[in-house]
């Protein structure tokens, strides 16, 4: 049966690819200068006001909307790479339900996802780089690989968490399904950029954000259409800009702008902006 190193091993070759999501699985439950929390705690209230009070401090935030809409980035980042990238480069299932997961902190924000239990996660064997023996469970179908893992992740998960910091904030959830959406497809175009896993990517993509009801997820697929993808008109631009429906409100913070995909920018006031991070 699989440990934690063993999914490190076999995500390795990939990490690079990754940029910004590697390393998101943590192999031990806490390291230096960093703290571990159930993630089930979050779903009390007071666990999460503080939670969100302490993102509001490191931003200095002007109200709580935009604080828990930052809080809640850094929460999908640390949740769902590692979750995501072991199922679409390794064809493996990961349990990522609440109950089976913690949360490991550095300075009261989120970075990366600790699981319990994964002695019992599945694999889908057409997608493993190289043969193992580790896996008790097999999947014989893609659906089944997916609906193995994003039932336990979407509904079973981040749905809460979103639920949860409405009701604190009242910050809207079309915002934060966005903040979750924007991230899955910027994983995904960067795992799609690994010319070996692109039927892989494309199917997981298709499952996550395509399709408005998906039979991996249980009722409408809040993360359906949460970008969209803009040709520039600028001819130096080879590639589709990626637009979010929602703001996620970092604008608002002091002495900060929109970012290159919000949807407040105009198409020429985005392609000046992802000139400049192509330059950088």
């Amino acid at each position: 049966m699989p440990n934690h190193s063993d999914l490190e091993t076999l995500l390795a070759p990939f990490q690079p690819a990754l940029g910004p999501y590697r390393e998101r699985f943590a192999v031990s439950p806490v390291g230096d200068g960093t703290e571990l929390i159930p993630a089930a705690a979050l779903l009390e209230r007071p666990t999460l006001s503080a939670a969100v009070e302490r993102a509001r401090q490191v931003y200095q935030a002007p109200d709580l909307r935009v604080a828990a809409s930052l809080w809640n980035k850094h929460y999908n980042a640390a949740l769902l790479p590692g979750v995501l990238s072991a199922m679409t480069l390794l064809g493996v299932s990961v349990n990522a339900a609440i109950a089976n997961t913690s949360i490991v902190l550095r300075d009261g924000l989120p970075i990366a996802l600790w699981v319990h239990d994964v002695a019992d996660v599945g694999v889908y064997p057409h997608r493993l780089p190289r043969p193992s023996h580790c896996f008790r469970r097999e999947h014989q179908r893609v659906p089944d690989l997916q609906r193995a893992v994003l039932a336990g992740l979407v509904n079973g998960h981040l749905e809460l968490v979103i639920d949860r910091l409405h009701s604190l904030a009242r910050v809207p959830r079309e915002i934060l399904w966005g903040n979750a959406g924007n991230l899955c497809a910027d994983l995904y175009d960067r795992i799609a950029a690994c010319s070996e896993v692109g039927e892989a990517a494309a199917e997981d993509r298709r499952a996550l954000l395509e399709l408005p009801a998906s039979a991996a997820m249980v009722g409408p697929n809040p993360l359906y259409r949460s970008v969209r993808y803009e040709q520039a008109e600028d001819s130096s631009l080879t590639r589709a800009n990626r637009v979010r429906r929602t703001c996620c409100l970092r604008y608002r913070l002091p002495d900060s702008d929109p970012c290159y995909v919000c949807p407040l920018l105009t198409s020429t006031e985005r392609a000046a902006l992802v000139k400049q991070c192509v330059v950088a």
